[in-house]
């Protein structure tokens, strides 16, 4: 069994995709698919179900790819502790995030990440996911994490990490006829005023979305890019409007009402990159780092974001 072998096991995992875990490890899909079945035929048993469309790991490929994050983790640090080249690693790292990374995981992903490189700066500039994969584009920032409802095509020009679903909720006065439900039907909001993202904000076309497939056109009184002001717009009873859990964590308690969605408005958050044409150590250290953190701390992140 070799590091080699194992990291192809992680990515094809990763992407439930053997082209898409070879891309990004820089190989062909033949080689890396040779590599797996190699590695299967030592263990003697299959860690993924091949399918026309994914690979999806069986049961014992996910009790190997669980390990395997700690073995990857534990080769990380030994390298960080012994290997004088980590130590080249340094200048400002300059991320993006949205305003639902505000949140103490956050944080602690980038903490850990500066324990391992303490001779690194960090720059982090919030702003709609839109604005930072342009930021992206313009090399003015060096990662992103993003919002979005779906994986963008295998020829993006970006490199993207699912780290995690997050939920949205339905924010009402405290007043309104909704305001003792547990959860609303979509449907059940066509005649309602919404107060809503500003049309510049991924969030904008994804809850628009989810309210066409429902049948209707939202009903907009308001825009702005401000989660605070439509949340002071709501408690004045101008409209009703959709949040991240996350941001309910940060308004004044019991202002408003929080009502769960049917059928459930549910993003994905991605840690995006450009696709390098030559090595990047210092972005390419970083994705890895999230990548491996992600499956070590995935369930105190996916309960915060």
């Amino acid at each position: 069994m070799e590091i080699q072998q194992i990291l192809y096991v992680v990515r094809a995992a990763e992407q439930m995709s053997f082209s898409k875990a070879a891309e990004h490890s820089h190989v062909t899909q033949s080689c890396l698919s040779q590599q797996i079945a190699k590695l299967e035929n030592e263990l003697g048993f299959r860690l993924f179900e091949r399918t026309t469309r994914c690979v999806l790991l069986t049961e014992q490929g996910e009790h190997f790819v669980r390990h395997a994050h700690k073995v990857l983790e534990d080769l990380d640090m030994l390298k960080t502790s012994f290997c004088p080249t980590v130590e080249k690693l340094q200048g400002t790292l300059r991320i993006g995030a949205i305003g639902s990374m505000a949140t103490s995981s956050f944080s602690r992903l980038i903490g850990g990440f500066s324990s391992r490189y303490p001779q690194l700066t960090f720059r982090v500039i919030q702003a709609g996911s839109l604005e930072l994969l342009e930021l992206l584009r313009r090399h003015e920032i060096d990662a992103a994490f993003i919002t979005s409802m779906q994986q963008p095509e295998e020829n993006s020009e970006f490199c993207m990490t699912t780290i995690s679903s997050f939920s949205y909720f339905l924010a009402v006065p405290k007043g309104h006829r909704l305001a003792q439900e547990p959860f609303v039907h979509l449907e059940e909001l066509r005649e309602e005023p919404f107060v809503f993202h500003d049309r510049n904000l991924a969030m904008y076309r994804i809850c628009m979305r989810a309210c066409r497939e429902a049948g209707f056109e939202p009903k907009i009184v308001c825009t702005t890019t401000h989660a605070w002001f439509r949340y002071y717009m709501i408690e004045a009873g101008l409209g009703i409007g959709f949040f991240p859990y996350e941001d309910f964590l940060s308004f004044p308690a019991n202002r408003v009402s929080r009502l769960r969605i049917r059928p459930a408005i549910e993003p994905l958050l991605s840690l995006a990159v450009l696709r390098q044409t030559e090595p990047n150590p210092l972005v390419d250290t970083f994705h890895d780092f999230v990548r491996t953190w992600i499956h070590i701390h995935h369930s105190s992140l996916h309960e915060e974001v």
